[in-house]
């Protein structure tokens, strides 16, 4: 399979979401293109993401995309494959940045969940590749509908 999400081509993207929605694949590091990282630089005040790229583990996106209440998992938020897609492609348009723990990020984006929730998405600025420990990369840790009440 290949190990690249290109955020602007759609059609292939949502293909490619759909198929690791179906198949629980041997989970490895999806590289996420034109995710405009350092657009979040001027909201966060400081220079945190230098490169444009993204990763996200198949595991994590596939937990995102089953049913809510799935037994033993706690990233099961029924999130469809245009949802994940649309918070993808909108996190440089976000005005919601707040610095978490460990050093982590909470993104809220604009994309609404079912049109009930915001997306909020957890990124780590320096995480690392399930292959490779070695690398620094920007990680998506997590994505759920965002209900602040």
């Amino acid at each position: 399979m290949n190990k690249v999400l290109n955020l602007g081509n759609k059609e292939y993207a949502l293909k490619l979401l759909g198929k690791i929605k179906n198949n629980n694949y041997v989970p490895f590091d999806l590289r996420v293109t034109n995710a405009h990282l350092p657009a979040l630089n001027k909201i966060i005040g400081r220079n945190i993401f230098r490169k444009d790229v993204l990763y996200v583990n198949t595991q994590t996106l596939w937990e995102i995309m089953q049913p809510i209440g799935g037994r033993g998992k706690h990233h099961y938020h029924q999130l469809s494959p245009q949802e994940i897609l649309d918070a993808l492609k909108d996190i440089k348009n976000s005005k919601d940045v707040n610095e978490s723990y460990d050093g982590r990020y909470l993104i809220i984006t604009l994309v609404m969940h079912q049109n009930d929730a915001p997306i909020a998405i957890i990124l780590e600025p320096h995480g690392q590749l399930k292959e490779n420990v070695g690398v620094d990369v920007a990680r998506v840790i997590t994505m759920y509908p965002y209900n602040k009440k």
